[in-house]
């Protein structure tokens, strides 16, 4: 399966509508863009194949006992259930964008050395950025009210354009035509390809199950079940060893292929066990009562895609467990059914993203201080390991303040993990007044907490630190804002991390607490003139949820941070919606064939009103959305 994804806007800046605020253009020219609105960002391509395999074979056992043998009646009925299971899932994934032709490149790399870098297409010099206009001047307004935006009109697909360039020799800036590649034209993308990996995982899995009935009349069910899973990864990032005098990923390269030995094995047995009593037959109990209890417990074990951190070192799968406890009762012979359940769940090494800012950061310290600032500072910058993970490049550019640009790939499995924590309660009920009236209610309670959240992220900044914010290297420029280092660190990555790390043993508030279902329907007698008719309906409940937090300064390592209060949440409403729906079913063609018919409506009463889903931090509204309203269906199935 090939799927593809071209976005000419990315997230980020994308996203942003800004104004041209420049009066002139570089080369001295007055800007006919001044105060127009405008949207930019670096496009791109993203296209993954994939192929999957599954293999399994399945044996299953039955001794009962008590119906082939009188005399060894007492033993019940067994069930033994095992199986043997291959998966194997390759993946090629690849990434690209627009790009520049390769005379404009050594035009404005002209005078970088070394001169096999004057050919880099693939840097900040050889890939195209869109800039789309979206409006008129705004220069002579006091009010975005009324401008009226026009968004994007046609195809962003200009095959040439003309570029503007310093020419070193000359001493002033020149034009030239050039040619922009498509990277939606498959031909172009995989000749120009900015990034791409393999992959290839093998899931070794074997698993039993056995379930026992041993006493007359089955009244006592145990369970107990063991699976073993060995998840083999193997997998080649596509690094600088591959590309060509371009800098693009050559992907028919030799040494792109995947390795004969696995980078990572993980093997891992789980079990689960579990029983269920029902009423014993020699307790009596007043009619129309019954009941049954229940417990278990169990492991899990998700054979994910092979993760690494930012070291390159294998991130175990993610695990957890889980114990249910509970009961069901049955009262007024069988009309009203219900069941209680207590469970607490656990879960760990779930994915969590890592973000480009912690290489980022060092990056933008070569960008924003020249070679000889550097080294008068002492900078030393990340390991070998690290700069060999995500293919760390200096380039020399002349269009950076330093002279120096650093091209960096963050390889696509590397992440961070966490682990959460949480204990709730479920009811069902069901309840038959009639034998056409149903009425059921669920209702359930969650509370869940974080755990060992964002270590990769906390140790990597505490090696980093103390190049980042002390002695000379902290004073170093982190970006065009001319702020030295250590306060974009603090103002850019710690306030964050340390926000992230305040929830550990706290409560989610953005998790909603509580919720509760009533569904009733009514089907009609037959002997009624609306037979083969029901009409039903159902209300739906849901807590209110938090949006957002306060922010209040707190002391970590001898400063003041910004950290949100995370006892004191914003709250989201609560959410109340109504559904309704008729049916009609009827046989056909001789009562061969039964026919159902059924309209939906949910959210009856169309509530519309705009929902708040995140809230600055002085309380103030950041984010809306609109509720997806009312919404008819119609289905009919037939059944045979």
């Amino acid at each position: 399966m090939t799927r593809s994804f071209f976005d000419m806007f990315p997230g980020g800046r994308g996203y942003q509508i800004n104004i041209d605020v420049n009066t002139t253009l570089p080369w001295g020219a007055p800007n006919p863009n001044f105060g127009r609105p405008f949207i930019a960002s670096n496009n791109t391509r993203s296209t993954n194949k994939s192929t999957q395999t599954s293999e399994r074979l399945t044996a299953y056992l039955e001794l009962d006992f008590a119906r082939n043998t009188k005399r060894l009646q007492w033993l019940g009925r067994h069930n033994l259930t095992g199986y043997l299971n291959r998966y194997d899932l390759d993946e090629k994934t690849f990434s690209g964008s627009n790009s520049l032709d390769l005379g404009w490149t050594t035009a404005t790399r002209a005078f970088v050395n070394p001169a096999t870098a004057r050919d880099d297409i693939n840097s900040p010099d050889g890939l195209a950025r869109t800039v789309v206009y979206i409006g008129p001047s705004l220069a002579q307004l006091s009010s975005p009210s009324g401008i009226n935006l026009q968004g994007i009109q046609a195809a962003l697909k200009p095959g040439t354009a003309t570029g503007w360039h310093w020419d070193q020799t000359k001493q002033a800036y020149v034009t030239r035509e050039v040619s922009i590649t498509d990277a939606m034209d498959d031909e172009s993308f995989y000749r120009t390809l900015t990034g791409g990996s393999l992959s290839r995982q093998v899931i070794d899995s074997q698993a039993m199950i056995y379930q026992a009935r041993p006493l007359k009349h089955e009244w006592i069910v145990a369970t107990i079940g063991w699976r073993n899973d060995k998840v083999k990864d193997y997998r080649n990032n596509g690094g600088q060893n591959v590309r060509d005098q371009f800098n693009f990923l050559d992907p028919n390269h030799e040494q792109f292929r995947l390795p004969d030995s696995p980078g990572s094995v993980f093997e891992e047995s789980i079990w689960s066990r579990g029983f269920v009593v029902h009423k014993p037959p020699f307790l009596k109990l007043p009619r129309g009562i019954d009941f049954s209890v229940h417990y278990s417990k169990s492991q899990n074990f998700q054979p994910a895609d092979a993760r690494i951190d930012i070291w390159g070192n294998p991130i175990a799968p993610p695990g957890g467990q889980s114990e249910d406890r509970g009961f069901s009762l049955t009262l007024l012979d069988g009309k009203l059914n219900t069941r209680f359940n207590w469970y607490e769940t656990s879960s760990s090494r779930a994915s969590l993203g890592l973000g480009n800012i912690y290489v980022d950061i060092d990056a933008r310290i070569v960008r924003y201080n020249t070679p000889a600032q550097l080294a008068a500072a002492g900078w030393k910058g990340p390991s070998d390991v690290v700069k060999r993970l995500v293919n760390w490049q200096e380039v020399q550019t002349p269009s950076q303040i330093s002279g120096v640009n650093v091209t960096f790939q963050m390889p696509g499995n590397v992440s961070d993990i966490q682990s959460t924590e949480s204990k709730g309660f479920e009811f069902e009920g069901t309840y038959n007044p009639t034998n056409n009236w149903r009425i059921a209610l669920n209702v359930s309670q969650q509370k869940a907490k974080r755990a060992n959240i964002a270590p990769v992220a906390r140790q990597y900044a505490a090696e980093r630190m103390a190049e980042w914010t002390t002695g000379a290297t902290g004073n170093l420029l982190s970006d065009e804002s001319g702020d030295p280092l250590r306060v974009r660190v603090y103002e850019r990555l710690l306030n964050g991390l340390n926000a992230t790390a305040a929830r550990e043993g706290q409560y989610v508030s953005e998790l909603r607490e509580w919720r509760w279902n009533v569904i009733t329907n009514y089907t009609f007698d037959r002997a009624s003139r609306f037979r083969g008719w029901n009409v039903g309906g159902a209300v739906r409940w849901q807590d209110e949820v938090g949006i957002g937090y306060p922010i209040i300064d707190a002391q970590v390592d001898g400063k003041t941070l910004e950290v949100p209060d995370l006892a004191k949440p914003y709250m989201g409403p609560s959410d109340l919606k109504f559904d309704a729906w008729i049916g009609y079913s009827r046989k056909l063609w001789n009562n061969r064939v039964q026919w159902n018919l059924q309209l939906n409506i949910r959210d009856l009463f169309d509530e519309d009103d705009l929902v708040p889903v995140m809230a600055q931090p002085d309380g103030s509204i950041a984010a809306w959305v609109a509720p997806q309203g009312r919404i008819f269906s119609l289905r009919s199935t037939f059944s045979f």
